[in-house]
Order: C-alpha cells, then sequence, then structure tokens
C-alpha cells in the first residue's frame, strides 16, 4: 500500500487536478470541499504531521540526503516525519510541475527500500513535502477533523 500511495498512484490520477485520500479505515468529519479550496494555494494539506518510527525509516534520511545532495539541495536537520497520511489532500497539478519530487519517486521506486527496509507512506511524503517545497506550501488545517479507528486516533 505504502508503494502504491507513493509511487504508483500517480498513473490512475492522470486527469485529475487534486485528490483527497480518506483511508478506508477512517471516519471522516469534516466538509471535503473546504480541503480543496485550501489546495487551490496549496500543494499538500494534512490534519496531523506525525514522527515515524525508527524501524520503518531505516536508512531513508540517509538515502534521501544523498538523492538530494546529488541535484545539489542541503541536507535537512529534520526528524523523519510527515504528514499522518491516512487523510491526505493534494494538489497534483503542482507536485507534477516539480521535477525534483518525480526524479526522487522515481528514485525510490528503482530502490526497492519500500519494501525492503518497509518505508512508510508518511516519512517518504515527510521527506519529499520538506525538500521539495517551500515550507509556506504545505499545510497542516483543522479543516481536516477525523477518526482513525486503526490507530484509534482522532485527527483535527
Amino acid at each position: 500500500m505504502c508503494n502504491f500511495w507513493f509511487c504508483d498512484f500517480w498513473i490512475y490520477l492522470t486527469s485529475y487536478n487534486k485528490i483527497v485520500r480518506i483511508d478506508e479505515d477512517c471516519f471522516y468529519e469534516s466538509d471535503y470541499n473546504n480541503v480543496f479550496s485550501i489546495l487551490d494555494d496549496k500543494v499538500a494539506i494534512y490534519g496531523l504531521w506525525s514522527e515515524d518510527v525508527n524501524y520503518v525509516t531505516k536508512g531513508l534520511q540517509d538515502f534521501t540526503k544523498t538523492f538530494m545532495n546529488q541535484h545539489n539541495k542541503n541536507p535537512l536537520k529534520n526528524k523523519i516525519g510527515g504528514p499522518y497520511s491516512s487523510v491526505l489532500g493534494l494538489n497534483l497539478n503542482e507536485m507534477r510541475k516539480n521535477m525534483l519530487l518525480t526524479q526522487y519517486i522515481e528514485a525510490v521506486k528503482e530502490s526497492d527500500n519500500i519494501y525492503i527496509y518497509r518505508w512508510g507512506d508518511l516519512p517518504l511524503w515527510g521527506e519529499s513535502l520538506s525538500y521539495c517545497f517551500p515550507i509556506n506550501s504545505y499545510i497542516k488545517s483543522n479543516e481536516i477533523k477525523y477518526y482513525h479507528s486503526s490507530d484509534k486516533k482522532q485527527v483535527g
């Protein structure tokens, strides 16, 4: 699933400009139209930014830093984390314009590290947003409210 939601979903959504991912184990409590409105000016919107655990991020930061260094981007001093991706809004039009993001996704896919190290889409989106987009282009929003039943977590 993580490979799909980071690398592969793009091919199925070529005619879409924006999406809101809502996992089947989430009970969404907000008006999704607000999310689409916010995406007019942002590349991503989410209800929570969360750190991820070490055993599913092994080697991710080194991989990202090496990749970004090869593309003349300075390494960040960030913790591994990202948008809690069970509900995630993406402005696909803006993301498709970002060649660094496209190349990073391809490098992740070619590495097979999603399978080898069990990298999740949460930290991959965190790394992607942090390196490929200005910090003010993605947003945690209280407009996203839901209950994630698998994690027994209320967001928003």
